[in-house]
């Protein structure tokens, strides 16, 4: 059997193991290749098999998170912002459309991806090292900008503060494991306060159409910036999908919610992609199954890079399919739940999980991210604001304040 064969057959099973890990809210890649690498220094495993089910199992994961986001409101930080408008469409019997679009946006995403590599080898170095030292600056004047051109500034301000101060504690505090501490604060943010207010919205989903059409002219937009953003997000310290994804859509770069929800699927796809990509490129592993890879390869040549590629784009498809094949499913099976009980036992359940990864502590940041939330939605803020729980702490950790802040807390 040749090698390339072993290398897919890895770059499968990894995939698979991607699905089953973006199905369950709490559990990410991260914590499985951290877990792989603990099993490859003492056992002394072959390093490219190593990668090539860590590649495959990050790939995959981007695609199947989304379908607890979209039918239970169990967000992870690539999915946050999609819950609520993929609720919506859920309460119309458009939740497997929904899955479509973020499916679509992955894998046009790749394609854009492949055709524009030649550029992305050529300049995003050069672009990395004359932007890299303002990072902070620029995401100030964006936030001024996004909070200026807001329709409640002072409010707006006021969330995006509170907002970043959580964060900042949550992300920097030891009394929660870092490797589930995102689960709480975004699944309250963004996932319970959305199912607590939407509660008595209607008593029953309403019938799920399988049937839908994609709009390609929208598509090709829709993946093209998100190309765009997951490059920025892929390749510069700091900046995740979901900040990047926040932004675009505030500047008014996305303006229709199907071509946000591709947005994300692509971002969120081409994000994981090129983090492999910039080990090689900028010397910068941007994502923890990226910087686990760095770790066993220690060096990564431009052979290796191209068969990474080649096995993120059999992962991409493999995972598209299977996507469409349980989205489709999990349509026709929340069609026949009444929305109450559902939505209770949700709730339940992100709150069994949060006790499970992050005990006591966890319990209180779900709490307290929940009562954030849905006094966003009160005072009739934007959500995506809330993505301060990211960009502040961001902010100040390349300004080089990030330290003498904490020490206040």
């Amino acid at each position: 059997m040749s090698d390339l064969i072993i290398y897919i057959i890895y770059c499968i099973i990894g995939c698979l193991t991607g699905c089953i890990t973006g199905l369950i809210p709490g559990i990410h890649t991260n914590t499985i290749a951290s877990i792989l690498l603990g099993l490859y220094y003492t056992n002394n495993f072959n390093p490219l098999t190593t990668s090539a089910f860590i590649v495959g199992a990050a790939v995959s994961h981007t695609f199947l998170d989304f379908i607890p986001a979209i039918f239970l409101g169990a967000p992870d930080s690539n999915t946050a912002l999609i819950v609520l408008p993929t609720h919506r469409m859920l309460l119309k019997g458009r939740g497997y459309e929904a899955i479509l679009l973020s499916v679509t946006g992955g894998l046009m995403g790749i394609l854009i991806l492949t055709l524009s590599a030649y550029i992305l080898f050529t300049y995003i170095p050069q672009i990395y090292i004359a932007i890299r030292p303002y990072i902070h600056l620029i995401l100030i004047l964006i936030m001024i900008i996004i909070i200026h051109i807001s329709t409640n500034r002072k409010a707006t301000l006021f969330i995006f503060i509170l907002s970043g101060i959580l964060g900042l504690v949550s992300l920097n505090t030891n009394l929660i494991n870092k490797n589930f501490v995102l689960l709480p604060m975004f699944s309250g943010l963004f996932g319970l306060s959305n199912l607590i207010l939407s509660f008595n919205e209607t008593s029953n989903i309403p019938k799920q159409t399988t049937k839908t059409s994609i709009i390609l002219k929208d598509n090709i937009y829709g993946a093209t910036i998100g190309v765009f953003g997951g490059t920025i997000s892929g390749l510069l310290p700091g900046l995740g999908t979901s900040q990047c994804s926040m932004i675009l859509k505030e500047l008014g770069f996305i303006k229709k919610t199907k071509i946000f929800i591709t947005v994300l699927g692509c971002i969120g796809t081409i994000d994981i992609i090129l983090s492999f990509i910039s080990i090689y490129l900028i010397g910068n592993a941007r994502s923890g199954s990226a910087i686990i890879i760095e770790n066993i390869m220690n060096t990564l040549t431009f052979d290796t890079l191209v068969l990474f590629c080649g096995l993120a784009l059999i992962s991409a498809g493999l995972s598209a399919i299977i996507t469409m094949y349980i989205g489709q499913h999990a349509a026709k099976l929340v069609e026949n739940i009444n929305y109450q009980k559902m939505t209770a036992s949700v709730i339940i359940l992100i709150i069994l999980i949060t006790i499970l990864f992050s005990r006591l502590y966890g319990l209180i940041l779900l709490i307290s991210s929940t009562a954030l939330g849905i006094a966003t939605k009160k005072m009739k803020v934007k959500v995506s604001i809330l993505m301060g729980c990211l960009i502040i702490p961001t902010i100040l950790y390349f300004s080089g304040y990030l330290y003498i802040i904490l020490k206040i807390f």
